[in-house]
């Protein structure tokens, strides 16, 4: 059964066997957590020290394999995770300005609004309406031949048309018009959460929960992580990809022993790290106060 995350989601994380980083899961932070806490990985009978944490964006490129699947060249290790929620951006472009009218055609009006419907606009998923580009007739010659159009909408789409597009709509016919695209400089982003995924040495592929649009065929995706560094690998017999874990933040005020949580699992794991610290501190104290006796 695929286990699924909701932003904010804590006590989880992932890492790989023999390796001391690891990774939020599901959009929850690390933020909270000192540095020098310390930490014990279920199943884990050791406590060991958080050297440092922060946050950081991971990017990616992919190839859609089908419309809720992707494809991520190379191992991502404990990078991606079920749960994690992902921003695509994909590029799109727009009417940047428009070269001539290559043909006048024939029975428009002025007023007349035409469209640009080849290429792959952008479907708008309220309306189902596409977001092709729009231009106004503003000056027609005696047959109705177009003399002068203007933009009124620029359009989106995920492939540009050819640079001679056909004019559709209004009254008249057989416009055709020469227009320059360009990419826009903000990319689409829109968010998907991590279903399920597969792992191999060179590739991973990801189901998503939401199909992306069937016209992207590649793009690239990001995801905002908090990666925590141990100040020892974790020695599990497998990689961990989603792991509870038990963070002890606070501390004795003199000897900096570490007080028991009220929600500790395993209690008796923190007191005898405690024990080991103290028997070792008492043991070097012995040590000196009988090399002092020496002395005397």
């Amino acid at each position: 059964m695929v286990k699924t995350f909701k932003k904010g989601q804590e006590g989880y994380l992932s890492i790989l066997k023999n390796t001391n980083e690891a990774y939020s899961i599901g959009g929850y932070s690390f933020s909270n957590i000192k540095n020098g806490s310390l930490i014990q990985l279920n199943g884990q009978p050791t406590f060991c020290n958080v050297v440092s944490s922060k946050p950081m964006d991971l990017h990616f490129k992919f190839e859609k394999i089908e419309n809720d699947k992707i494809l991520v060249r190379g191992n991502t290790g404990a990078q991606i995770t079920v749960g994690d929620f992902i921003l695509v951006s994909i590029r799109t472009y727009e009417v940047f300005g428009l070269s001539g009218i290559l043909s006048n055609g024939k029975g428009y009006v002025i007023g007349d609004v035409l469209e640009i419907r080849s290429g792959d606009p952008k479907r708008n998923v309220q309306t189902n309406k596409l977001h092709n580009a729009s231009f106004e007739v503003k000056e027609i010659d005696d047959s109705g031949g177009i003399k002068k159009i203007r933009v009124l909408d620029r359009g989106i789409y995920f492939k540009a048309p050819q640079e001679d597009c056909v004019l559709e709509g209004g009254a008249g016919a057989e416009a055709i018009i020469s227009v320059d695209f360009e990419e826009q400089s903000e990319r689409l982003t829109i968010d998907r959460q991590v279903k399920s995924l597969e792992r191999s040495v060179s590739l991973t592929k990801i189901q998503l929960d939401i199909p992306i649009a069937s016209i992207v065929k590649s793009a690239e995706f990001k995801i905002n992580k908090w990666k925590m560094v141990l100040s020892s690998n974790y020695v599990g017999e497998e990689d961990a990809f989603c792991f509870g874990y038990l963070i002890i933040g606070d501390f004795t005020p003199n000897m900096g022993y570490p007080l028991i949580p009220a929600n500790a699992t395993s209690p008796s794991a923190i007191y005898n790290e405690t024990l080991i610290k103290m028997d070792k501190e008492i043991h070097d104290l012995r040590e000196q106060i009988d090399w002092l006796k020496s002395k005397v």
